[in-house]
């Protein structure tokens, strides 16, 4: 019986030492991906401010239609979707594709531009919506 007891405490020692001794572990070094010497990157002109503004203008019309749109924003915050959307577009894409491929479809988009008219257009309704949201919980002091 007190051998049995000798080994219990025995193997409690071990098991309490072994949970509580620290082990060195190496950190990885952080991995820093520099882009190919053949990659050529090519700055993309700033849209005319003219067609620009006729762009959110008629994306603008395009969300004011929709009956969801007008229940979850109302018309300056469906504005400022539409001028964040085109932002993100003149900073992606130049002017001319993004009239061929995204402005002028009268068909369905390809998959791709898609994804990525939604990407961006989800991306601003959210920072829109949490802007809206701000703005509609302040009190507003009247007299």
């Amino acid at each position: 019986m007190k051998n049995k007891l000798k080994y219990l405490l025995l193997i409690v020692c071990v098991v309490m030492i072994g949970c509580t001794a620290q082990l060195e572990t190496k950190k990885p070094k952080p991995v820093i991906i520099e882009p190919p010497n053949n990659v050529i990157v090519e700055k993309i002109p700033k849209w005319d401010p003219e067609k620009k503004q006729y762009w959110t203008s008629m994306l603008f019309s395009k969300m004011a239609q929709q009956p969801q749109a007008r229940q979850a924003f109302t018309p300056w915050h469906l504005y400022k979707i539409a001028v964040c959307a085109i932002d993100l577009y003149e900073k992606t894409y130049s002017l001319a594709f993004f009239e061929k491929n995204l402005g002028n479809h009268s068909s369905q988009l390809a998959p791709k531009l898609s994804a990525v008219a939604y990407n961006i257009t989800y991306g601003c309704t959210v920072q829109q919506k949490l802007i809206q949201q701000k703005e509609l919980v302040k009190p507003q002091h009247t007299i």
